[in-house]
């Protein structure tokens, strides 16, 4: 996948992608690449930037181009050894360390593609007052991924490393990052609020957390852009934990709001549980929208409407920036930004004129 709203150069997308078909066996030795012309349409890119992902993979003898022939592979170059890269999972305290679904699915995502690359993925826990350099040594790792609640002496460390960093899932200044477009997506969760008429909603956050921010922002903007009341949008907090999403969605019943946003599908489980136990049919008296990466069930098994990112494509980028710093040596904070977009399941409806029955 070519991302064009990420700072990573249109080229270097397609050379990394080429090349690891290259070393996977996609095109084998002798085998033909795809012509320009169908590089251009298979990836919607201009000529000139085509032939300058093929000159890299010229200049390092994967490729010969032939006039008349088109662009052969040399060989598959010789697989070198095995490199531990670090999944940082950077917590707060023992019992956080955000949406832990999310970041189970995404390691999970990411094993199976550094398998492909001959790479290990290995997990370590980090809490306030742990020595991570001590960690990284420990675990001979080539690459760190950095993750969770980076406190302000983590990414101190992290700028100060001489190996490839990249932070998922967050935004750090003077670091590679891969982010989603959540704000986008949680924008357009409340927009179909507003065309379904509801004029009391709740937002459940996780305050603590950089990167659950700006969920809220999109949320709140495109709240305000409708001509809503801003003290109709109630804001709760909660830990990222279905029990949090419990309690924050009782006071929000309370409030009688006819619709929930929840930072994270977790969160989003229980509001369900708690609109189940007071009494109230989801959709039909209570929508519930959640933020995540897989689905989950609902109240009598309806499924999360969600702001949806693809983990794949998030673990995709990551990759390609850590493979880009390996190759250049550059470190330079590069933001590639992975699309989110909102997915109208089953949770969500028309609000009820006369509002929801408080428990």
């Amino acid at each position: 996948m070519i991302i064009r709203n990420g700072k990573l150069p249109l080229y270097r997308q397609l050379y990394q992608l080429l090349k690891e078909d290259i070393l996977n066996g996609v095109y084998p030795r002798g085998a033909l690449l795809p012509s320009e012309r169908l590089l251009c349409r298979q990836y919607q890119l201009d000529r000139s930037t085509v032939r300058r992902a093929l000159s890299v993979l010229l200049q390092e003898n994967l490729i010969e181009r032939h006039q008349g022939q088109g662009t052969i592979v040399l060989c598959d170059p010789a697989r070198r050894e095995a490199e531990n890269l670090l999944f940082l999972m950077c917590k707060g305290h023992p019992r956080y360390g955000g949406d832990e679904t999310f970041y189970i699915h995404s390691i999970d995502m990411l094993e199976y593609k550094l398998q492909k690359q001959n790479d290990r993925l290995v997990y370590a826990s980090v809490f306030p007052g742990d020595d991570i350099l001590e960690i990284i040594k420990r675990y001979h790792a080539k690459a760190v991924i950095a993750a969770g609640a980076l406190r302000k002496t983590t990414c101190k460390i992290l700028r100060s490393l001489h190996i490839p960093v990249v932070v998922y899932h967050a935004k750090v200044p003077g670091l590679a990052c891969v982010l989603t477009d959540i704000q986008s997506g949680a924008a357009a969760a409340c927009k179909t609020l507003v065309r379904y008429g509801h004029q009391k909603v709740g937002y459940i956050g996780v305050p603590s957390y950089n990167t659950a921010q700006t969920p809220l922002c999109g949320f709140r903007r495109e709240w305000l852009k409708s001509g809503r009341d801003q003290t109709n949008l109630l804001v709760e907090s909660g830990d990222w934990t279905e029990q949090s999403g419990y309690h924050a969605a009782i006071r929000l019943i309370r409030a009688h709001v006819t619709a929930v946003f929840a930072i994270s599908d977790s969160i989003a489980a229980g509001v369900m549980r708690a609109a189940r136990e007071t009494g109230l049919s989801v959709p039909r008296e209570l929508s519930v929208i959640g933020c995540g990466y897989i689905s989950r069930p609902g109240a009598g098994g309806a499924a999360l409407s969600s702001v949806y990112t693809d983990v794949g494509e998030m673990a995709n980028a990551t990759l390609m920036l850590l493979q880009y710093q390996r190759q250049t040596g550059s470190h330079h904070p590069v933001d590639v930004i992975v699309p989110a977009q909102f997915i109208n399941r089953h949770s969500v409806a028309k609000a009820k004129t006369a509002g929801c029955a408080g428990a």
